[in-house]
């Protein structure tokens, strides 16, 4: 009995460093397993930082395309409206703009335009005007008020991104415009409405309270019979400096002083 139970004890016991061992393994994966996964984190941020400095630098090398892009098209101009008729060629082109600026924008003949063309074969496809002097494309910006009665609008030659930024921002000016005077609007009527209440919860007598509502009304204005030819006959008459009577006396026996002998100003009187 004895050596049975000193036999299982045994079995056991070998059982349990064979346990002992396994779980020893186990523990170094694990711990092999920790050192991967943190190798793996630290590269995966390593990389990430990576990618930000890259990107960073992308946002810069975009912004320095961005810059020199814009002052590449500093001398252009860009002409909207323009209709194309038949073959045109550049010559056609370059020749309507230059009777624009001369014709509707009054502008001399001295402006330097060095090239001209559409940037698409439309028939209203805006025309690209390239003004090299800064001064000349004052000139046009200055006078571009007169053509507002036409169809022709001018711009800057702006780059495509700049063109869907500057879309963007206008629609949110306009719509800011349209709140604030919304909401001007709103708040002239309620003052008003205010004021209205407060007039007539102060009324006193029924004197006062017809009074407050004539204030209220509509006044028609009348218009007087005289004619406007008539109140300048009336003032030019009214203003006009008295004639001089000169009697006729031989000038060789009056002496003549020209300062004295001279008309009396308003500023003397």
């Amino acid at each position: 009995m004895a050596a049975e139970i000193k036999s299982l004890g045994e079995r056991i016991d070998i059982r349990l460093t064979k346990i002992e061992t396994r779980m020893d393994a186990w523990d170094m994966r694990f711990c092999n397993m920790e050192e991967k996964l943190t190798k793996c984190i630290e590269s995966q941020q390593a990389t990430e930082k990576l990618a930000s400095c890259n990107s960073l630098k992308v946002n810069e090398l975009e912004a320095r395309v961005e810059f020199f892009e814009t002052r590449l098209r500093e001398p252009n101009l860009v002409f909207y409206g323009i209709e194309k008729e038949g073959d045109e060629n550049q010559a056609d082109c370059n020749l309507k703009i230059q009777n624009i600026i001369r014709d509707k924008m009054e502008i001399g003949d001295d402006l330097k335009i060095t090239k001209c063309h559409r940037l698409s074969r439309g028939s209203n496809a805006p025309v690209l005007v390239v003004v090299p002097d800064y001064a000349d494309r004052a000139k046009i910006f200055k006078n571009a008020y007169k053509l507002r009665d036409t169809k022709i609008s001018i711009s800057k030659d702006y780059s495509k991104n700049v063109r869907e930024q500057r879309r963007i921002l206008i629609a949110k000016r306009k719509e800011l415009g349209k709140r604030k005077y919304l909401s001007l609007l709103k708040y002239k009527k309620n003052k008003y409405s205010d004021s209205v209440q407060a007039a007539l919860s102060n009324v006193r007598d029924s004197a006062e309270f017809w009074k407050i509502i004539a204030s209220f009304k509509k006044r028609n204005s009348t218009k007087g019979n005289i004619d406007i030819s008539e109140w300048e006959s009336f003032y030019q008459g009214l203003l006009s400096p008295p004639q001089r009577i000169v009697a006729d006396i031989p000038t060789l026996l009056i002496p003549i002083d020209s300062e004295l002998d001279a008309e009396i100003s308003p500023l003397e009187m």
